[in-house]
């Protein structure tokens, strides 16, 4: 169901219409009911919504937000690891007609992880960071920022991996810096602690 957290932020905007049909309540329902139904593509579309008429993203919306990306991206992120092992035994066995074939489609969906990650980064560039008031909420978009900077170093090749790595470096640097306003005890900068300390910068 929906978050009563959100319900009661949302409350004041009970009124507002964003396609002349679709209450923000309606929209907020259709994004987690498209959770359950784990419908992450569609997902996406509806908390999108969301976030074009909030001014600072309630924190209910980020986490909608960051599963909806989290699940399409991390599928894309395993097919890569499953094909790249399968190309490896073909080539192996010498079958490069098959090891071909795959990292043909490897090729491909690499390029959807990238446009879901650049399409992320975006967002957190012109959108997120700049309506950001909050420490917490800097924080959170800076670590997701870099995250997902992350996910494209693990697709990268030649020179783009010295360039990915180090914009991912800084990101997360600039993150651990704002999180030093935080308490020890906050969610948001235990999450960045966790992921620093699973990461060489």
């Amino acid at each position: 169901g929906i978050n009563a957290e959100y319900m009661g932020d949302i409350k004041l905007l009970r009124f507002l219409k964003m396609d002349g049909s679709n209450s923000l309540e309606e929209i907020c329902f259709m994004a987690k009911a498209c959770e359950e139904m784990e419908r992450f593509e569609d997902m996406i579309s509806y908390v999108q919504k969301l976030v074009d008429v909030e001014e600072e993203l309630l924190r209910p919306t980020r986490i909608l937000f960051a599963t909806a990306y989290k699940h399409v991206t991390g599928n894309r992120r395993a097919e890569i690891r499953i094909m790249t092992a399968l190309e490896q035994k073909e080539e192996r066995k010498g079958n490069l007609v098959a090891s071909g074939a795959i990292k043909k489609y490897r090729t491909q969906v690499e390029e959807e992880l990238k446009t879901l990650c650049n399409a992320v980064i975006k967002s957190i560039d012109e959108a997120f960071l700049p309506r950001s008031k909050s420490v917490e909420a800097q924080v959170y978009f800076l670590k997701m920022k870099a995250d997902y900077q992350r996910y494209l170093c693990e697709i990268a090749v030649d020179d783009e991996v010295t360039e990915l790595v180090t914009r991912t470096g800084e990101t997360y640097l600039q993150a651990e810096a704002a999180a030093d306003k935080l308490p020890m005890t906050n969610i948001t900068k235990l999450g960045l602690l966790l992921n620093l300390s699973l990461i060489h910068i």
